[in-house]
């Protein structure tokens, strides 16, 4: 998974920004997901899911 993509292309973030999301941390600050960005991840993670699956099927 190239996380830096997934930041670009479905939260026009830094790959940084969601590796902060991620650790919970962002310079000893808790930082997490709000709502909308859970929803959008989780959003995200199944058409990446899907996008893997097309692929796996072309073989």
């Amino acid at each position: 998974m190239n996380w830096a993509y997934l930041a670009k292309n479905y939260f026009g973030k830094s790959r940084s920004w969601l590796y902060h999301k991620f650790s919970r941390q962002n310079n000893g600050k808790s930082d997490d997901f709000n709502d909308m960005d859970r929803e959008l991840l989780r959003n995200a993670l199944r058409d990446i899911a899907a996008m893997v699956n097309l692929a796996a099927d072309r073989l």
